[in-house]
């Protein structure tokens, strides 16, 4: 009984593990991002961007002489293969493009950023705020399960169902007799 305990306990603990594996894994890849622009004297805008990750800031740094913002395509070629990524870039009066974040890349992230900055400097706001927030849902849903999995197996390991025995079951359950 103290060895089922044992293999219980270590078994939890990696669950644990495994848990706090997979909410660093989510918190990589949710990130938050916050920009906030205001209208300077020659009609262009000064922007800090702010990018957090579990509300840590992981890059902060200001973009001045604004004059719009637009589409980015970052494409790499690695042997036959070539993969794009979308993302925002201010576009400066000096025309120089200086991309908005490092890890909002996605299409649909960037179309909402576009569009939300283009209508406030267009509209000459003295003042506005964008904040968005990524967090794919495939890799919550990813971190869960495997965290329930490694949970369960605890679980069946510490009721006494041995690896693989359920599978034998059934193999006999349905083999048909002659």
């Amino acid at each position: 009984m103290i060895k089922k305990i044992i293999i219980f306990i270590a078994n939890l603990l990696l669950t644990v593990f495994v848990g706090v594996l997979s909410f660093a894994f989510s918190g990589i890849f949710s990130t938050s991002l916050s920009i906030n622009c205001e209208l300077a004297s020659d009609n262009t805008y000064t922007c800090r961007v702010q990018e957090t990750v579990l509300g840590l800031a992981i890059s902060d740094y200001n973009v001045e002489k604004v004059i719009s913002v637009d589409y980015l395509l970052d494409c790499n070629s690695r042997n036959t293969k070539t993969t794009c990524s979308a993302m925002s870039a201010f576009q400066t009066s000096s025309g120089a493009q200086i991309r908005v974040g490092r890890w909002f890349t996605g299409l649909n992230d960037n179309k909402e950023l576009v569009k939300s900055i283009r209508n406030s400097i267009s509209s000459r706001i003295p003042t506005f705020e964008y904040t968005g927030t990524r967090s794919p849902i495939w890799v919550i849903s990813f971190t869960t399960c495997l965290t329930s999995l490694f949970l369960l197996r605890a679980v069946l390991l510490f009721a006494g169902v041995k690896p693989g025995s359920y599978i034998e079951f059934e193999v006999k359950k349905n083999t048909i007799k002659r």
